[in-house]
C-alpha cells in the first residue's frame, strides 16, 4: 500500500522533541532548584564574598526538604559557557602549536554529588583547596580522551591563568551549553581558588523544587538581605528552554495534525 506523501515528515519535529527529551545529559536534572545570587552586587568582595557563598550553600542544604546544594558558576544547559581557555600541558609539549582549549566551570566541593556526576579517577573538590593552598582541578572524560589518552591524568600538571594547577580527579561527561551540543573537554576550578562574582546555588530536593523556592529566598536573605536572589527556576526548565524552538515547532506540528484529523472526520461524517 502506498503512503500518504510526506506522513514522515508531518511528525518530524515531534520525533526529534522527543529524542532530545531522552537524551541523558550526564547528570540527574530531576528535583533540582536553581537560585541565582549575586553577593557583588551587595558590595562584597575577596574574603567576604566566598565567606557568603560557603553559609549560602550550608543554609540551602538544611532546608526541610533539600536533599544536598552546591554551588555552579552558570546553569548547566542554560546556554551560557565560560568560553574556549587555553591552557598548556607540560606532559603534552607537543600540543602547544595546536594551542589547546577547555571550557571551564568554577565549583563548589559538592558539586559532583549534588549534580549526580561520578568520579571515574581520584577525587572531588574538598573545603581544603582554599585560597593560599596548592591550585587543583578536576578534568571531564572529555578532556582526558582529547589531551592525555593512554596517559594516567590524576597528579598532572595544567598551567592556565599565569598559574600551575594540578589534576586530582576525573569526573564523568556531563552536558554544558545545550542538551544539543556534544560534551566539550571541561576543566572544573574550585570557587575557593577561582573567585566569583555571582553564582547559582543548586539543591537537590525530596519534593517538589518549587516548594522551597520561597524557604530558599528568606535562607539568603537571612544571611544578607542586600544580595539580589534572581532567576529561581528548575534544572528541567532550563533543559525545556534549551529547547524551546523543537517545542514550538512540535507543538505546531501536532496542533495542524489533530486539526487535519477533525477536518477528515468532519468530512467523512
Amino acid at each position: 500500500p502506498s503512503r500518504p506523501p510526506d506522513s514522515d515528515g508531518r511528525f518530524r519535529f515531534v520525533r526529534s522533541l522527543v529524542n532530545l527529551v531522552r537524551i541523558d545529559p550526564g547528570f540527574s536534572a530531576e528535583d533540582l532548584l536553581l537560585v541565582k545570587v549575586n553577593p557583588r552586587a551587595a558590595g562584597l568582595e575577596g574574603a567576604a564574598r566566598t565567606s557568603f557563598f560557603e553559609r549560602a550553600e550550608a543554609a540551602l542544604a538544611q532546608i526541610p526538604g533539600v536533599r544536598s546544594a552546591a554551588l555552579t558558576q552558570y546553569q548547566l544547559l542554560g546556554g551560557w559557557m565560560s568560553g574556549g581557555s587555553f591552557f598548556k600541558l607540560p606532559a603534552r609539549p607537543d600540543l602547544a602549536e595546536q594551542k589547546p582549549q577547555a571550557h571551564r566551570l568554577a565549583v563548589s566541593e559538592g558539586f559532583f554529588a549534588t549534580m549526580g556526576i561520578p568520579m571515574r579517577l581520584g577525587r572531588g573538590f574538598g573545603a581544603g583547596d582554599a585560597d593560599g593552598t596548592p591550585r587543583v582541578v578536576v578534568v571531564n572524560d572529555a578532556f582526558v580522551r582529547s589531551y592525555l589518552p593512554r596517559m594516567d591524568p590524576v597528579g598532572q600538571a595544567l598551567r592556565a591563568d599565569g598559574a600551575e594547577w594540578q589534576i586530582v580527579g576525573v569526573c564523568a561527561d556531563a552536558k554544558y551549553t545545550s542538551i544539543k551540543s556534544d560534551v566539550p573537554p571541561t576543566v572544573y576550578f574550585s570557587y575557593r581558588q577561582t573567585p566569583l562574582q555571582e553564582a547559582y546555588l543548586a539543591l537537590r530536593t525530596s519534593v517538589v523544587p518549587a516548594s522551597v523556592a520561597l524557604a530558599a529566598r528568606r535562607a539568603v536573605a537571612a544571611i544578607d538581605p542586600n544580595v539580589p536572589v534572581s532567576e529561581v527556576t528548575t534544572q528541567l526548565a532550563v533543559r525545556d528552554g534549551s529547547i524551546g524552538q523543537e517545542r514550538t515547532f512540535a507543538t505546531l506540528c501536532a496542533s495542524l495534525a489533530a486539526l487535519a484529523l477533525l477536518l477528515a472526520c468532519l468530512g467523512l461524517y
